[in-house]
């Protein structure tokens, strides 16, 4: 786990540590845009991709080329419609058709490294997992950079993240990947054949968690407009720094000790998940200790006239970011032990509840204030219920693997 958290704190920590230049180069309207597309592209990628890396760590070998097989028409015929639509539409609005254009080729980048990350997890090749990570944030922090000095539009954002997570999936040397690592253990099924309703279950429940993380900036675009979606995206960029840099290595992580369990029928799971609540417990506290001083003390300074709402947000919003860090990596286990309904379930309240009331609460008052209060109440609530729920389901699922007369005890 160690190499996973390491390759993403390189990358990530690049993708930050040039924050600053880019808010010097790059309009709000620009960065509102580009955060936009980024959030409606990782819904469709995952769509596309039917969030099979969650799911490829615990199929047979007999299932693993028809997924991939599956997924590989998804993501062709994500491309052809995509692009179609984005002609149709330009008869109407060119503005229109460069935004969809932009959100189909984020789309099927994002859907790619999914998999790629899927038959990486699976075949436990924790060094190429790292490296590519790593590999992708430089790329796309050096591309960004480098096209926004000449060319600073959002489509140079979106050509930096295209560009660095290809490079990055194409230039890492990784094993073959027919044959698993030594510390892979058996790679046998867990449950029925994925698809269907159970890869609809759990590719709406990635979707939620994505639209539920970013409700607050989609209603602010929809409220408050383009310019004060840029200062929340900036905000929320910064916020979610400690989960970009080191909670999803620790998702892949934790994927990997779960999948494993799963598969050598220990019944462990619920040991894991305290394991990782502690780890992740003090992690969480003081990265949002930091947000909130950077918020109140330095985040305007950092960034450059121009920026003061978004300094307030990230005060705000560390409440809430606090939550998130310490819950979502763990999960990653719901599809993995195939409770993809329940977690569909929980992200869809959370999901409604938050934008319905952000929203709500930007219309009647116009107040950035009042929104970002909202919603990082509602996000630490959300996060409280789902650890709650998962490790209630969790110690279900070690219950049955006990020996029947051990249950009643």
């Amino acid at each position: 786990m160690r190499r996973l958290v390491a390759g993403h704190l390189l990358g990530q920590a690049s993708l930050i540590a040039v924050t600053p230049v880019l808010t010097r180069q790059y309009a709000p309207e620009d960065i509102g845009i580009y955060q936009i597309a980024m959030v409606l592209a990782v819904g469709v990628s995952m769509c596309a991709s039917q969030r099979i890396d969650t799911i490829v760590p615990s199929v047979t070998e007999a299932e693993l080329p028809i997924l991939l097989r599956r997924v590989a028409r998804s993501i062709v015929l994500l491309g052809a419609l995509g692009l179609l639509s984005g002609l149709l539409v330009a008869i109407w609005s060119t503005a229109i058709a460069s935004a969809t254009v932009m959100v189909v080729v984020l789309s099927a980048v994002l859907a790619i490294q999914t998999v790629d990350s899927g038959i990486l997890i699976r075949g436990q090749h924790l060094g190429a997992l790292s490296r590519r990570n790593a590999s992708f944030g430089v790329s796309a922090a050096v591309i960004q950079v480098a096209v926004g000095a000449i060319y600073p539009t959002a489509w140079s954002l979106v050509g930096g993240v295209v560009a660095g997570r290809l490079l990055a999936v194409l230039t890492t040397r990784r094993p073959h990947l027919a044959t698993p690592s030594p510390a892979a253990p058996g790679l046998v099924s867990v449950g029925p054949p994925y698809g269907g309703s159970a890869a609809a279950r759990n590719v709406g429940a990635g979707v939620l968690a994505s639209l539920s993380s970013q409700g607050l900036l989609l209603a602010t675009a929809a409220t408050l407009g383009a310019g004060a979606a840029g200062q929340v995206a900036i905000a929320q960029r910064a916020a979610s720094a400690p989960l970009t840099l080191v909670g999803q290595g620790i998702a892949q992580g934790v994927a990997l000790k779960t999948s494993s369990a799963i598969r050598s029928e220990v019944p462990e799971l619920k040991a894991q998940m305290r394991r990782h609540t502690a780890e992740l417990l003090p992690i969480a506290f003081i990265a949002s200790l930091l947000m909130l001083m950077l918020g109140l003390f330095g985040l305007e300074a950092v960034l450059g006239p121009g920026w003061n709402e978004a300094a307030m947000v990230l005060a705000i919003l560390s409440f809430g970011m606090f939550a998130q860090l310490a819950v979502s990596p763990q999960t990653v286990i719901f599809p993995l032990i195939r409770c993809e309904q329940l977690q569909l379930h929980l992200e869809l309240a959370k999901t409604l509840l938050l934008f319905a009331t952000t929203f709500l609460v930007g219309w009647t008052t116009q107040s950035l204030m009042w929104m970002t209060i909202v919603a990082s109440v509602i996000l630490f609530a959300g996060y409280l219920a789902t650890i709650f729920v998962l490790l209630r389901r969790v110690d279900g699922w070690d219950a049955s693997r006990l020996p029947r007369e051990d249950r009643s005890h």
